[in-house]
């Protein structure tokens, strides 16, 4: 074969047949990945041929090596944990479907060689990991807690949901962890990602069943607000109001009197005078004031003050109409033991 290599004929259409021919076999014998052909073009009579180093050549198989997506399709469900938790989901690359429904994203990691399942609710998100299958068998991985330790559960694919692709000599093998693992909120099994309860030693299945939503209920409903309109309670009017100015006070008008001291006479001249000469008893007099007319107020004066009317906003009762919400229900996977 050296021989025959390095001593080409010197016809150059001859050189390129034999060359056609030489390179396909080399093809056949070997394949694209595992040889490699240069030319020297100085001299078309020196082919020189190189085989890779094994390095190099595993490295590039297992790059070009992409499995078969579709041998993780089906029904899987997951041992039961100590506390009564596990893993039930459905799988149809690139999509998974929990047990209750809900949709999800399947992810493969082709650095770890396994696939990440992402499902989401209201509640938050869940993240596990799959890998390591062989037929109908698995297993799923989790962080239990923060310390970074990964642990993981034995998963069982429904039978009579494995695609027909699946042979017996398929196998997937899990490598080995690193702390490069991606971590999510919630990635441990719970009784969002499967049944709450303990059902090892039972069987059964989901079937889709009615659920009662919201109950049903009455609502009161406005028809016409009621109109409202202002009635005149007190109409306006004036009013005259005291100003205190300086020194008033309320009381009589005084006047000056003259009061016999033996009798009491009052005299409001001076007629106590001929009282007093003409009396055995009387000979004295003082003296003093009395009111001559109703107490009033002195020193003030009076200004005018208006007043507005008084309103009061009276309303007519608003209308209102009873509407009837039926039930609300949705159909949800519910767990139904055989």
């Amino acid at each position: 074969m050296e021989e025959n290599r390095t001593n080409i004929p010197s016809e150059k259409p001859k050189s390129r047949k034999w060359l056609l021919i030489f390179f396909t076999a080399l093809l056949l014998a070997g394949g694209v990945g595992c040889w490699y052909i240069r030319i020297n073009r100085s001299d078309e009579n020196t082919i020189e041929e190189t085989e890779p180093k094994p390095d190099e050549k595993k490295e590039e198989t297992v790059a070009n090596r992409e499995p078969d997506h579709t041998l993780i399709n089906g029904y899987w469900k997951s041992e039961t944990t100590e506390d009564g938790r596990f893993l039930e989901f459905t799988i149809d690359y690139p999509e998974a479907t929990n047990f209750n429904g809900m949709k999800g994203s399947v992810i493969y990691d082709a650095k770890q060689n396994r696939y990440t399942i992402t499902l989401k609710d209201e509640t938050g998100e869940s993240v596990f990991y799959i890998g390591e299958f062989e037929k109908n068998t698995g297993k799923v991985y989790y962080y239990e807690t923060d310390d970074g330790e990964e642990l993981f559960l034995t998963l069982n694919r429904d039978p009579d949901t494995a695609p027909e692709n699946v042979i017996d000599n398929q196998t997937q093998q899990k490598p080995e962890t690193t702390q490069n693992t991606a971590t999510s909120t919630n990635n441990k099994p719970s009784s969002d990602s499967g049944n709450s309860s303990n059902n090892s030693g039972k069987t059964g299945h989901y079937e889709e069943r009615q659920v009662l939503v919201k109950e049903a209920y009455d609502e009161q409903v406005l028809v016409k607000k009621g109109e409202c309109t202002s009635v005149l309670v007190t109409e306006a009017y004036d009013s005259q109001e005291m100003v205190y100015l300086d020194g008033a006070y309320y009381g009589s008008d005084m006047q000056e009197v003259l009061v016999c001291n033996q009798c009491g006479a009052v005299f409001y001249d001076d007629g106590i005078i001929n009282h007093v000469a003409n009396s055995d008893t009387c000979g004295s007099w003082h003296n003093d004031y009395v009111p001559i007319n109703e107490p009033y107020w002195h020193n003030v004066d009076y200004k005018t003050v208006h007043h507005d009317a008084v309103y009061d906003t009276q309303c007519e009762p608003d209308e209102y109409t009873t509407v009837h919400h039926d039930a609300v229900y949705e159909t949800q996977m519910v767990w139904i033991e055989d």
